[in-house]
């Protein structure tokens, strides 16, 4: 079974059954009894199934204690209660605990953080809410990690007033997981009073506030307490590393020396290697555009996962790079690393669509068709994407039309497609489709559709969606709807009330739209307009040559090919 791939060997089960008659009898003086001697023997096998995650093994020692009539014992019972815990079998579990006739703490400290690691949190707090004796650390650690999952802050105040009553809430297991919880239900400054008070924190504790004040968006203190750790003599682990890459991701102080000090830290202690840490530091690189560093990164990363695969083939696409993208997609899928998700489909048919490879996307399609595995609305979004931008503009609106359930980005794939391909009157009729399923636009859709409308000389309709943004819809227009209306009249070569447009703006210093409006001038031979246009965007000192190139050119066009005009 999958469940026994870390399991031991069959000749491995019969040196633990069969040991040598010498190492029988030493363990046996020490037993009060050879049937105490076999429950120890049975419980270290229990264990050791727990460990390996050998379900099916554990459950025929299951079967050999019903039928030797063992399964009623307090020891046996718990490490079963352990085994289906960590073999995902909590329901099992649970069973187990419900039919046993005595209980002790280590039986109701198991099932609360079994539930809790499985997920079925209301069910932990619920169980020990019926304890029947007073619990210890590791109970209330489990039902504290419960509320946190919960966010339930009011249970969890009452679990710490019960601790602390009970003179529990001092120990470092404890409050570790108090720490978490205030964190998590955004009372960071109750969880550094629980931190403060602490005689000795340990890496735990520091992880927890690192990470928790990075959630808490307090960049700053996370650092400082990352430092504190440093200098106390801690030596930071892979939580510590990906809390602290989260802190300069959101301080936005990846590219500065902070960053790449992290990553000599993570090679020095071996950290990079492992898939957790290695993908935050390889998320770090792909932020900040670094592909080359992070792709060293991904190389080195043992254990890829999906997540590091998605993160790369990220970083890739970003940076224009999209064959490398589909070749690590065609690694995982042919079983070389981890096993491609929704993520990791999405991602290669945007590669194909940054290709407009209708060819590898097809491929995929296909790939996906014949797995018959359930396609999401990011997949299929993916594919209306790839479609419409190589070309295929009827593969991707008879995708839109099977979907079963559309969301916004679907109808925003949609719209933009049917623009970029000059069918602005379908993208319009497909708008007010949109609003009649209820669905209300946002920023993209309007950004689709004014695109629609520049491609299809639609000057009209578009104004008209200009001012029904802010008026009827309640959306802001930005910088990149501007640059449409911009287009949409240069076009149409109204290139004067473009300009009226751009100087009444609140975006009047957006060097794209002055580019897009110059571009306009060039191409019906308008100097008055261009040459105005042209001081204006050299007064804004854009980052490119075009403006001097658009500007030579709308001289060339007019037929000025000497000495311009002071």
């Amino acid at each position: 079974m999958d469940g026994d791939r870390h399991s031991l060997s069959s000749g491995g089960w019969n040196v633990i059954f069969g040991r040598t008659r010498r190492s029988r009898r030493r363990t046996a003086r020490g037993c009060s009894s050879s049937s105490e001697y076999m429950l120890q023997r049975l419980g270290f096998l229990l264990h050791l199934c727990a460990k390996s995650g050998a379900l099916s093994r554990g459950l025929c020692l299951h079967g050999a204690l019903i039928k030797r009539g063992l399964d009623s014992d307090v020891f046996l019972s718990n490490h079963l209660i352990n085994l289906y815990a960590r073999c995902g079998r909590i329901s099992v579990a649970r069973q187990v605990f419900e039919v046993m006739r005595e209980r002790n703490l280590i039986s109701w400290s198991l099932i609360i953080s079994g539930c809790d690691k499985a997920g079925q949190a209301s069910a932990a707090l619920e169980i020990f809410s019926n304890m029947p004796f007073l619990p210890n650390e590791y109970v209330y650690a489990g039902a504290i990690s419960a509320c946190a999952h919960l966010s339930a802050l009011w249970e969890g105040r009452q679990v710490h007033a019960f601790s602390f009553k009970t003179g529990h809430a001092a120990i470092s297991f404890v409050c570790n997981s108090l720490i978490s919880l205030y964190m998590k239900c955004g009372r960071s400054d109750d969880a550094l009073v629980i931190f403060s008070g602490m005689p000795a924190p340990n890496l735990v504790s520091f992880n927890a506030m690192i990470a928790g004040f990075a959630d808490d968006l307090q960049f700053q203190r996370s650092l400082d307490l990352f430092k504190v750790m440093n200098q106390r003599g801690l030596r930071a682990d892979q939580f510590s590393l990906v809390g602290v890459l989260g802190a300069l991701a959101g301080a936005g102080d990846l590219q500065s020396a902070g960053g790449t000090s992290l990553h000599c830290m993570a090679l020095k202690l071996g950290l990079d290697r492992s898939a957790f840490a290695g993908n935050a530091v390889l998320a770090m690189y792909s932020r900040s555009g670094s592909i080359r560093e992070a792709e060293r990164v991904f190389q080195l990363i043992e254990d890829k996962d999906a997540v590091s695969c998605n993160t790369f083939m990220a970083a890739c696409s970003r940076c224009g790079d999209h064959a490398k993208a589909l070749f690590v997609f065609r690694a995982m899928a042919e079983g070389h690393g981890a096993e491609p998700d929704s993520f990791t489909l999405a991602g290669a048919l945007g590669a194909s669509a940054g290709l407009a490879s209708a060819h590898h996307g097809g491929e995929i399609h296909c790939h996906l068709l014949r797995s018959g595995a359930p396609m999401d609305a990011a997949v299929c979004n993916a594919l209306m994407n790839m479609y419409a931008k190589c070309g295929r503009i009827g593969c991707a609106e008879s995708l839109f039309r099977l979907l079963p359930e559309r969301n916004l980005i679907s109808w925003n794939t949609m719209i933009a497609g049917l623009g970029s391909h000059g069918r602005g009157s379908q993208a319009l009729q497909l708008f007010e489709e949109m609003q009649a399923a209820g669905v209300p636009p946002d920023s993209c859709s309007f950004s689709g559709l004014l695109a629609a409308c520049s491609h299809s000389g639609m000057v009209e309709e578009g104004l008209a969606l200009f001012d029904s943004m802010e008026e009827e819809h309640g959306i802001t227009p930005g910088p990149e709807h501007l640059s449409s209306m911009v287009d949409l009249l240069g076009r149409a070569g109204r290139l004067k009330e473009a300009e009226d447009y751009l100087k009444a703006s609140s975006f009047s210093e957006d060097h794209v739209a002055w580019g897009s409006l110059l571009a306009s001038c060039r191409l019906h031979g308008e100097l008055a307009v261009g040459r105005r246009v042209a001081e204006r965007l050299l007064e804004l000192r854009p980052p490119s040559s075009s403006p001097y190139v658009l500007l030579s050119s709308l001289y060339a066009v007019a037929g000025r090919w000497g000495r311009p005009p002071a």
